[in-house]
């Protein structure tokens, strides 16, 4: 569960939201929809502790583990796909290979450079990064970017399972 009470932020003096509240049960899927610069990733930086609020409560049970992938990712498109994943962590590579899996990815040679890959599948592969450490929620931001509409059918039904 992540509760969120009468959190406000501003920047510059302008403020970005006043009194957000609501409460994310384990299991729920939502979407979070507003226009440019309405605050939707100042909210999930806000849920992932990347920046703090002005005011209010963020409150994560003990149980969950966020997974965070952001809208915009620093990538070095020289890195393997290896190296990508393991990020000086000790990750096997049946473990890089179950989570590539799970979002359509077989039989890729983990060898294989990030620049080799589409913007969609990049995507993909960093969605199914964040899935490694198996999290209890997912916070995705904007996951749709450079998705081709295959990919879209194909994300839609993941986050439905």
């Amino acid at each position: 569960m992540i509760k969120i009470e009468s959190v406000q932020k501003s920047f510059r003096g302008k403020g970005i939201f006043k009194s957000v509240s609501f409460i994310l049960h384990s299991g729920e899927k939502i979407g979070l929809i507003g226009k440019n610069g309405s605050g939707k990733t100042t909210l999930l930086k806000i849920i992932t502790g990347e920046i703090r609020p002005d005011n209010g409560n963020v409150i994560i049970d003990k149980n969950e583990r966020i997974g965070y992938m952001p809208q915009i990712m620093e990538l070095d498109f020289n890195k393997t796909i290896k190296k990508f994943f393991s990020d000086g962590q000790d990750i096997k590579d049946w473990q890089i290979k179950k989570s590539l899996g799970k979002i359509g990815f077989n039989n890729v040679n983990l060898e294989k450079r990030l620049a080799d890959f589409s913007g969609g599948e990049i995507t993909k592969i960093s969605i199914a990064k964040v899935l490694i450490k198996n999290p209890t929620m997912l916070l995705l931001d904007e996951p749709t970017n450079h998705i081709d509409i295959e990919g879209l059918l194909y994300l839609q039904n993941f986050l439905s399972r």
